[in-house]
């Protein structure tokens, strides 16, 4: 077993909390430190050792380089070497990784959430495969929805010994969504989650009005004070249920029991992003309607889990929902929601890697 570790995050929210909290539980080091600006839910964890850094707050907010400096400066003090990331600025590291006096004492692993934090422009591109050949860092785990699917500006890194591409991994309660039990009557379809334009609740909402059948229901669930621009129509759209809450993993459970489909309206501002909903829609048996971007087309194409569209077009996405309702059986008997399931790295595997 390792001696010390710490490890740290500008960011917060449920999805930090849960992937600390399973992280932590399977690392081998003798001692954990978690360490964030941030009020982080995983006090209670008894082997972990839990820092707030209230005078990182602001760094944090403006993106500061001063925010990863000081926490350098504070782990010499502290006599801890051993350090991993969750996310961060590829030019905040960059700077420390060539500039910061005592780097060289180091050891750094860093966690990338969606291919598009790599490949998102070409500056960003080159910044990482410098950082990569850093000989301070001794691992880069790459998350996305399959760790199979990887585009093609990172294939050259498929064989690096330090990036390691991952799946989004599983987060929540595996059996309550597989004892999730198939919907009779009516196709009901469900969006849940934030309400952010890159969300596409509005496309969504436009393609359900263009729909002429009747024998389908849309719930669309989340915190609507979430959305950054206007969605014109929601609360008087008789074909919508609207629940404006914030969702726990329990609501979201409790959607899923009541639903066949799980719509994933997203704009193209998507590809090589990721999401953990398609993971929890295989768990529950669940088929989605994704847009045919990267990776989300790759990866419902190859398991057959459900129907995509063209993104930000809402008459697309009323075609595959239209096909959905009349084809819903012939396509949910194809389904390979366990191949996809059994793909997933574990827990243990991403462990292993830090």
């Amino acid at each position: 077993m390792k001696e010390k570790i710490f490890i740290y995050t500008s960011f917060n929210g449920s999805f930090y909390d849960k992937y600390l909290f399973n992280l932590v539980n399977n690392l081998k080091y003798k001692e954990i430190y978690v360490g964030s600006p941030h009020k982080l839910n995983i006090e209670f964890i008894p082997s972990v050792k839990f820092l707030k850094f209230d005078d990182f707050n602001y760094w944090s907010k403006a993106g500061d380089y001063k925010e990863l400096n000081a926490l350098i400066d504070f782990l010499c003090d502290q006599n801890i070497f051993r350090l991993h990331i969750l996310r961060y600025s590829h030019e905040n590291l960059f700077s420390i990784l060539i500039n910061h006096p005592k780097i060289h004492k180091f050891d750094i692993s860093i966690g990338v959430f969606g291919h598009r934090e790599i490949i998102e422009t070409g500056t960003r591109l080159n910044l990482f495969n410098q950082i990569v050949y850093s000989k301070n860092i001794s691992s880069i785990l790459v998350h996305s929805i399959s760790k199979n699917v990887v585009p093609i500006d990172l294939e050259v890194y498929k064989n690096n010994l330090k990036v390691h591409f991952v799946s989004d991994p599983i987060y929540d309660n595996t059996q309550e969504y597989e004892l999730v039990n198939r919907v009779s009557g009516n196709i009901k379809f469900l969006y849940f989650g934030t309400f952010f334009y890159g969300k596409g609740v509005d496309i969504l909402i436009n393609a359900i009005d263009r729909i002429k059948v009747e024998n389908f229901e849309l719930t669309i669930a989340g915190d609507a004070t979430t959305a950054n621009f206007n969605i014109s129509n929601i609360e008087f759209n008789r074909k919508v249920k609207l629940i404006n809450k914030y969702l726990s993993e329990k609501d979201v459970v409790s959607l899923f029991k009541y639903s066949n489909i799980i719509v994933l309206p997203y704009r193209s501002t998507y590809e090589n992003d990721t999401s953990g909903v398609l993971v929890q829609a295989a768990l529950s048996g669940r088929l989605v309607i994704v847009p045919d971007i990267f990776p989300f087309n790759e990866v419902v194409n190859k398991y057959l889990l459900g129907l995509t569209f063209k993104p930000n077009c809402s008459e697309s996405l009323s075609n595959s929902i239209e096909l959905m309702i009349a084809n819903y059986n012939q396509i949910y008997s194809k389904a390979n929601f366990k191949e996809f399931i059994k793909s997933i790295s574990t827990w243990e595997e991403m462990s292993n890697l830090i």
